[in-house]
């Protein structure tokens, strides 16, 4: 106990809140998605980031709680932040690239028309 704060129990519900806010920011990304191109991208990475998101999470709470070496915390922030930021990354500029029509529909089905221009007879 560190200036009345329970540390332990301080860890394991900050990492509940971060947990929480992560499912409905993942959710809301989900349900923004323009198409089912970036829909299936996000249901990809959710399926790898999730259960990584958790294990990183577990070691936290195991170090904080005192079941781990107190020096695990740094090296599992260190290893998250080194490997969340090129995943951001690299995320954002494939939905960007999912996002854009695909070139091929255009050929076969033509330039998409915003409205229909007035014919003169």
């Amino acid at each position: 106990m560190i200036d009345g704060i329970d540390i332990p129990t301080a860890s394991i519900t900050s990492s509940l809140a971060g947990l929480a806010g992560a499912v409905i920011g993942c959710r809301h990304a989900y349900l923004s998605a323009v198409n089912d191109a970036q829909r299936r991208h996000y249901r990809r990475v959710f399926r790898v980031a999730g259960p990584l998101a958790l294990v990183f999470i577990g070691v936290f709470v195991g170090a904080m709680t005192g079941v781990l070496p107190q020096w695990l915390v740094w090296v599992d922030l260190a290893v998250w932040t080194a490997g969340i930021v090129p995943a951001i990354s690299w995320s954002s500029r494939r939905l960007r690239e999912l996002a854009m029509p695909d070139p091929y529909v255009a050929i076969i089905d033509g330039p998409a028309m915003p409205m229909s221009l007035p014919v003169e007879t």
